[in-house]
């Protein structure tokens, strides 16, 4: 996994803007806590077999796209599996949010990526034996570059899960590991014995 690649705008040229975002808010809704309430929602139909379009407004913006399985899942294998836009939204959530946090706490960050990985057993949403038909976990792989000490970028990354709205949630549902590495150095990997090698395992496409 690799953190190049920024496109845009540096990652660091960003963090100053971010961190005025970030307080700006917490004023904003220390005057006003009412207004902290949100109502996110989408509306979802199903064009033909388990293909379906998402369609919502945000930002003033008309967003829309799809969801389809595999063919042996009775799908036509034209569009990202629900599963995929779960581990996209908590990747995206997560990433976001440890910018955020190191951007308030004044911390260098240069490039940053997210790694979200998974395991489930189908048999379980077939009702096959006795297996859940959810996953059984989640593994958050970060690569971070950055100029701070290892301590202070794993803190931020802790802080980062309890702040973020998906992290937060999954991990209240199933158990969520942390494995960072910084300057290409791992430096945190809180994953089980059982999982030591997980990221060997063949990754379905």
């Amino acid at each position: 996994m690799s953190a190049e690649g920024n496109r845009g705008a540096p990652v660091a040229a960003a963090a100053e803007a971010l961190r005025r975002s970030v307080e700006a808010q917490i004023a904003q809704l220390t005057e006003d806590p009412q207004s902290a309430v949100v109502r996110p929602w989408v509306r979802t139909e199903l064009e033909r077999g388990v293909l379906g379009v998402s369609r919502f407004t945000q930002y003033g913006t008309e967003y829309e796209f799809r969801s389809d399985e595999a063919l042996d899942r009775g799908g036509e294998a034209s569009a990202p599996s629900p599963m995929r836009y779960l581990l996209s939204g908590v990747a995206f959530c997560l990433q976001g949010w440890t910018a955020k946090c190191f951007a308030q706490h004044d911390v260098p960050l240069d490039a940053l990526a997210v790694e979200l990985r998974t395991r489930m057993d189908m048999r379980g949403e077939l009702l096959l034996g006795d297996v859940p038909a959810h996953p059984q976990w989640l593994v958050a792989e970060l690569t971070v570059t950055s100029s701070a000490s290892a301590a202070s970028v794993a803190a931020l990354v802790a802080e980062a899960v309890d702040r973020c709205p998906l992290s937060a949630l999954l991990k209240r549902a199933i158990p969520l590991y942390l494995k960072i590495t910084l300057r290409g150095v791992v430096i945190s990997d809180d994953r089980p014995p059982t999982l030591h090698n997980e990221e060997n395992e063949e990754q379905t496409r």
